[in-house]
């Protein structure tokens, strides 16, 4: 239980402390360093020109933040490491995100930044699910 909690608080700091260091992780630090600079961008572009449509993003986000929360309660129910687990995650946040796009085409640029902040942060969060799944030390 307490590897969910860790988990569900500590991994959006993991996802911001490539900010300010950017390659602390090597060349894995450059995925979430553009997935914030994607943020950045989407937000300042969603605020110059504001589109209710554009707060739908935020479900991506809590989804992987569910998701991370889940894998840290329950390691121990999956002997194989939860490979199928973290497929179905994978494809269930592209089809939201994908869906989400669709839906705010019409601001088609701050939403093609958020997009990519949520794939990045999906792909991350399963990363930080993965380790935790598959009994990796959480450091």
């Amino acid at each position: 239980m307490n590897d969910g909690i860790r988990l569900f608080l500590d991994l959006h700091f993991w996802f911001a402390a490539t900010l300010s260091k950017p390659y602390a992780q090597g060349a894995f630090s450059f995925l979430p360093l553009g997935g914030a600079v994607c943020l950045m961008i989407g937000t300042m572009l969603g605020l110059a020109r504001p589109q209710r449509g554009l707060l739908l993003f935020l479900v991506p986000v809590a989804v992987s933040q569910v998701f991370v929360l889940g894998a840290g309660l329950l390691h121990d129910a999956f002997p194989v490491g939860g490979f199928w687990l973290g497929l179905a995650f994978a494809g269930l946040q592209t089809a939201i995100i994908g869906s989400t796009f669709y839906k705010n085409r019409k601001a088609w640029l701050p939403s093609l930044c958020l997009s990519a902040f949520c794939i990045i942060y999906a792909y991350y969060a399963h990363f930080a699910a993965a380790t935790v799944l598959n009994r990796l030390p959480v450091s």
